[in-house]
């Protein structure tokens, strides 16, 4: 995860690694990845920051020996359009906070 987010995300990672947790735990939306096998996307509404964050993870499966376990891909900002980008192109919606 560390590698890829630093290299290609490090100034979202900076001003979002503190609530990865809250976006794992408290998402607002969570898709099913329909780019990448056995992932999800989950978004939050960052209010504090004014942002939106995302992050993905790909859930191991019995199956996947490459990923044996459950990891975080990315995590990004979003601005609103690619927010909604995302809920119209990315996948079904499997979860929303009401």
């Amino acid at each position: 995860m560390e590698e890829h987010i630093l290299k290609y995300h490090k100034k979202e990672y900076e001003q979002l690694s503190q609530y990865i947790k809250d976006i794992i735990e408290n998402p607002d939306i969570i898709l099913d990845d329909n780019r990448n096998k056995d992932t999800i996307i989950m978004l939050k509404n960052i209010s504090e920051i004014y942002k939106n964050g995302r992050v993905v993870i790909k859930i191991a499966v019995a199956e996947d020996n490459k990923h044996p376990k459950n990891s975080i891909i990315t995590l990004m900002r979003l601005n609103d359009r690619t927010w909604k980008q995302t809920l119209k192109n990315r996948g079904n919606i499997i979860f929303e906070k009401k």
